[in-house]
C-alpha cells in the first residue's frame, strides 16, 4: 500500500504508519533479512520524504528552492495552435524573472496558468511545490493567496478609497480589522500613497492607480508577485518608479514575475533572469543581461553589421 496521496493543495501526504517494526517473524529468517522489515523501513522512508515534502525543509542553507517550475508545458486553444509550446522553465525562491517577447507570444498566458486562471493542456506545472495539474478546484482559492497579481490595465474599483482597495484583499481572508488598517498604511507607505488613503482611485493618475494595484497585489504577504505589463501605459519616468517598487518587493524576499515587451527595462534590474517566448515557444533563458547582450549581438550578425 502506498503511504501518500494527495491533499486538496496536491501535496503529499502521509496517511498510516505502524508505530514499530512488526513483532512475528517466520522461523529461521533473520530478523535483517525479514520482507516485513524491508517493507516497514520503506515505509519509514517514505514517511521521512512525506514530511520533507510538507515542510519545505532545505537541504542546506545555501540551497534555492524552486518556486515556479514548468515541463513541457503547453496550452492550445482549439485545434493544432498553441499559446505555449513545450515550454520548460524554473524560477526560484526570490528570483526577480522578466518574461518578455512580441505580441501574442504567450507571455499573458504563462501567467495566467500560474495563476491558475486556466490550466494548461500537457506537461506538468508546479508552484511552490504545489502539482497545479492535480490541484483540485476547492484548493484554487488557497494556492492564490500565495500569489498577488498586478494588471496592466489595474483593475480596481474606482468609485472607492485607496484604502478600501487595498485592504479588500486582507477582508476576504477574515483579518480582524485592527490588523488590515495597521497592514494597509504600512503597505501605502511603502507605495508612497500614504497620504492619499482616503482618495477615490478613479480620481488618480494613472501611475499612482498601479501602485495601488501592487499595494493590493503585496497586501496578502504573497509568496509570488505576477505583473503582466504593469508599465505598459506609463511614461518613463512613473515606470522606473514603478519597476524600482517591484524590485523593492524583490529585495524583501517575494518571488517577482514580470511581463513585459519594455527590452529597456530587463537590463534595469542586476541580477534578474529572463525567459523569452517567440510564438508560444521558448527561445532563450538564462541571466538577463548576459541573454540580452547575446540576443542584440546576434540581431546584429543578422543584419550584416558584424
Amino acid at each position: 500500500m502506498n503511504p501518500l496521496e494527495n491533499d486538496t493543495l496536491g501535496r503529499s501526504r502521509h496517511l498510516t504508519c505502524p508505530l514499530s517494526a512488526p513483532a512475528t517473524y517466520r522461523s529461521g529468517t533473520p530478523r535483517n533479512q525479514h520482507p516485513a522489515v524491508a517493507r516497514w523501513h520503506a515505509h519509514l522512508r517514505d514517511l521521512a520524504t512525506a514530511i520533507h515534502e510538507i515542510s519545505g525543509l532545505e537541504c542546506s542553507n545555501s540551497e534555492r528552492l524552486p518556486m515556479i517550475q514548468l515541463y513541457h508545458v503547453y496550452k492550445a486553444y482549439g485545434g493544432e495552435q498553441h499559446a505555449l509550446h513545450d515550454v520548460t522553465l524554473t524560477a526560484d525562491k526570490g528570483d526577480f524573472l522578466f518574461i518578455t517577447g512580441p505580441s501574442g507570444a504567450g507571455k499573458t498566458t504563462l501567467l495566467k496558468l500560474i495563476f491558475c486562471a486556466e490550466q494548461a493542456t500537457r506537461g506538468q506545472l508546479l508552484v511552490d511545490g504545489i502539482n497545479l495539474q492535480r490541484l483540485k478546484r476547492s484548493g484554487v482559492p488557497y494556492l492564490r493567496r500565495k500569489i498577488g497579481v498586478v494588471f496592466q490595465d489595474f483593475k480596481l474599483l474606482g468609485e472607492r478609497t485607496v484604502f478600501a482597495n487595498v485592504g479588500l484583499t486582507l477582508e476576504v481572508t477574515g483579518r480582524p480589522r485592527a490588523y488590515i488598517e495597521k497592514k494597509v498604511r504600512q503597505i501605502l507607505r511603502l507605495v508612497g500613497l500614504d497620504a492619499k488613503e482616503n482618495h477615490l482611485c478613479c480620481r488618480l493618475s494613472g501611475g499612482e492607480q498601479q501602485r495601488v494595484a501592487i499595494a493590493r497585489a503585496v497586501a496578502a504577504n504573497p509568496i509570488i508577485v505576477l505583473a503582466d505589463e504593469p508599465t505598459g501605459n506609463l511614461d518613463d519616468e512613473i515606470t522606473l518608479e514603478i519597476l524600482e517598487l517591484f524590485r523593492e518587493i524583490n529585495r524583501r524576499g517575494t518571488t517577482v514575475v514580470l511581463a513585459t515587451h519594455n527590452r529597456e527595462l530587463i537590463g534595469k534590474v542586476p541580477g534578474a533572469k529572463v525567459v523569452i517566448l517567440r510564438q508560444g515557444q521558448l527561445v532563450a533563458a538564462g541571466v538577463a543581461r548576459q541573454v540580452m547582450a547575446q540576443r542584440s549581438a546576434l540581431e546584429i550578425s543578422s543584419q550584416g553589421v558584424l
